[in-house]
């Protein structure tokens, strides 16, 4: 088997990221898959070492990370202002599907996670940190906090 040496800083590195019991193996393996699927090491790299600001699939645009702070918002409140992390998540796909490109569909560069699902939690953060969520429900609920059930019944009057 052949043996590849790496520096300790970005030894250090792959220990900062890698997930639960995966080995530095797994972690190489996994990063070489995400460099295939998605054209190589330009593809999310600019000059060896910096990520892109910027991530499009060819010239496809995405959704801004704005576009998704009223809707989830709504399926909150169509969800009874609280619900499970898996309920949201079906409930936002079905509401955005029409909106949602190429490039809303692609793997972050980490390959974890979608990026309209990153946005979407990107998004429950800032409404956490607005007031309209609440920051103390059980881990795995989201839920309106009381503002966030007032804001949602004005906007909801607004339409009457």
């Amino acid at each position: 088997m052949p043996v590849v040496r790496i520096s300790e800083e970005t030894f250090k590195d792959m220990e900062a990221i890698r997930s639960g019991f995966e080995t530095p193996a797994a972690l190489v393996a996994r990063a070489v898959r995400f460099l295939k699927e998605h054209g190589g090491p330009t593809a999310s790299v600019k000059d060896g070492r910096q990520p892109t600001k910027k991530r499009r699939i060819g010239s496809a645009p995405s959704l801004p990370q704005a576009a998704y702070r009223e809707p989830l918002l709504e399926c909150l409140h169509e969800l009874g202002g609280k619900a499970r992390t898996a309920e949201i998540r079906a409930a936002m796909e079905r509401k955005l599907a029409a909106r949602l490109g190429p490039a809303d569909r692609a793997l972050q560069p980490s390959g974890a996670e979608v990026r309209w699902w990153n946005l979407t939690m990107w998004t429950r953060k800032n409404l956490v940190e607005e007031g309209l969520l609440r920051d103390d429900s059980e881990r795995g609920v989201w839920e309106l906090s009381e503002l966030g059930r007032r804001h949602m019944q004005q906007r909801a009057a607004g339409r009457a």
